[in-house]
């Protein structure tokens, strides 16, 4: 049985537990419970935003970029509370997300970067407006590569 094919766009999947999954998607996050024999599941829409591009986790918490509604967080510990969305971040379409052990989190938009540390976010001026960002990678040593 391939629960998989119910959710279209599927961009980022998160393992919370042994038997539970959440899955990004155009259509939002999906919850994904196991069953035994791990060859099928239940698969629940989670209250959230459309349109989700990335993930990254962090302790208990999830970030989810989008396509058009910025990003937000919810609780992996949790996943009926209410999600938290991102405040005064300088775009709306987010392409990548990841942490920087050194730096906090980085967001990625098509033509921009931005950097949430210290309770604030800052947009990063790329010089070369025509270079799209596909993605960003921290090494093991704390490097960040764009």
């Amino acid at each position: 049985m391939n629960v998989f094919g119910k959710v279209e766009g599927v961009t980022y999947l998160i393992s919370i537990s042994e038997k539970t999954l959440l899955i990004g998607a155009l259509g939002g996050v999906f919850r994904f419970d196991l069953h035994a024999g791990l060859s099928s599941g239940r698969l629940t829409r989670l209250k959230t935003p459309k349109g989700i591009t990335c993930g990254v986790m962090q302790g208990g918490d999830i970030l989810w970029g989008t396509e058009k509604d910025g990003c937000f967080v919810m609780s992996a510990f949790n996943l009926d509370a209410p999600y938290q969305r991102l405040a005064d971040i300088p775009f709306s379409n987010i392409v990548s997300l990841t942490i920087d052990l050194n730096n906090g989190l980085w967001l990625v938009g098509p033509e921009s970067l931005a950097s949430f540390k210290s309770g604030f976010f800052e947009q990063i001026d790329l010089s070369q407006a025509d270079l799209p960002v596909d993605c960003l990678h921290e090494s093991q040593h704390g490097d960040l590569y764009v």
